[in-house]
Order: structure tokens, then sequence, then C-alpha cells
């Protein structure tokens, strides 16, 4: 059974995500500038989702998949 509001459980899945895709920036020895340069997006980008200047898309979220060869049950695993 779920629990919590909708929204509280949204948020806590955008979290676990950002947090795998720092994990595994960070496992490739990569800056944010340069995962953002890989998936043709502004400089910026990366920085701003992962500090939640900005807020994760669809979009984005695809495209990292796909450069790094991971799927959506690995960007839900928590991150130790």
């Amino acid at each position: 059974m779920r629990t919590g509001k909708p929204i509280e459980r949204k948020r806590m899945y955008e979290l676990r995500i950002i947090r795998q895709m720092i994990f595994i920036r960070e496992s490739e020895g990569l800056s944010c500038a340069e995962v953002s340069r890989r998936l043709g997006q502004p400089p910026a980008m990366c920085s701003a989702i992962e500090s939640g200047e900005r807020a994760l898309n669809l979009t984005y979220l695809l495209d990292f998949m796909l450069e790094f060869g991971v799927d959506l049950e690995t960007m839900l695993e928590e991150v130790e």
C-alpha cells in the first residue's frame, strides 16, 4: 500500500533519480559541463538539475539513460 501524498512520492522519486544521476556521473569521472555537452544541452543544465534549480524533465532523463546505458529500474535504485 502506498503512503504519503502523491506530490511527496513524486518528489521522493525525483530526488532518488537525481542522486542516481550524480552517482553515475561521478563514477564516470565526468563534470556536469561534460555531461551536458554529451547530452547536447547548455553547459549549466546538469548542475541546475542536480541542485534543484531546474526540474528534471523526461527528455533529459531519457537522454541521460541512453547516453549512459542505464534503465529506469537502475535509475530508481537507492544510492547510499
